[in-house]
């Protein structure tokens, strides 16, 4: 689902209030949860759960510079980072994020 999101949806995803987590394992999560990042360089990237147990998912990352687009869908299939912690990076083969400042994970629900 969060390769067809329309950019007002990524907009509203980015602004929600949602608890902090400090970690996420992302091999306790279940299929279709949205795992929202924010780095400390200003990026937002949302990661939808496709495979837990090899931590497969879909990845979206949304630029911080105003001269970047918006959004931008980096992929289906990516292999991600075990555990996301708050303070580390977040490997998703084929790119890395800065820093983990925000964790949060969202139901699909919030956005229907």
């Amino acid at each position: 689902m969060l390769e067809n999101l329309p950019p007002d949806s990524i907009k509203f995803l980015r602004a929600k209030p949602s608890p902090s987590l400090k970690s996420i394992r992302i091999s306790k999560q279940q299929i279709g949860a949205l795992v929202r990042a924010v780095t400390r360089s200003g990026n937002c990237y949302f990661f939808e759960i496709v495979d837990p147990k090899k931590r497969v998912a879909h990845v979206v990352r949304c630029d911080s510079r105003p001269c970047a687009p918006d959004t931008g869908y980096c992929g289906t299939g990516k292999v991600v980072t075990p555990l996301f912690e708050i303070g580390k990076i977040i490997k998703h083969y084929g790119g890395v994020t800065s820093s983990v400042i925000d964790l949060s994970i969202f139901n699909w629900s919030c956005i229907a």
